[in-house]
């Protein structure tokens, strides 16, 4: 379920990973970049069957999530992570593509983050 507290703890790990990952970024030098981010959320327990079936997704399982958190407020929360990492100001980010789904079987949720210049 996404609140506030789910909210902060992710803002920490995107920052986190950031930090760790985009090493080559400089963010004084104001370059222009382009962000394309793929959002994996977790299932609901309700998608997997029980017994027999106990981890295989039920037929009529959507790909695309459509609840909380709105992909707006996803990508902000992403976005403004990077600031002082990859970016001074967010002024220099030209392009944004996102995407939110469900978590494939037997992979984790996250978010996918490319950055490029543009």
């Amino acid at each position: 379920m996404y609140n506030g507290k789910s909210a902060c703890e992710w803002s920490g790990l995107v920052k986190s990973a950031a930090q760790e990952h985009c090493i080559s970024f400089d963010p004084s030098t104001g370059d222009p970049v382009s962000i394309e981010l793929e959002f994996a959320m977790p299932r609901p327990a309700n998608h997997t069957g029980t017994g027999k079936n106990e981890g295989k997704l039920k037929p009529w399982a959507p790909h695309w999530h459509t609840n909380k958190p709105d992909i707006d407020n996803a990508v902000k929360l992403v976005l403004d992570q990077l600031h002082d990492i990859v970016y001074d100001s967010d002024q220099v980010v030209t392009s944004v593509s996102a995407t939110k789904s469900y978590a494939l079987e037997g992979c984790s949720p996250g978010c996918l983050v490319r950055i490029r210049p543009a």
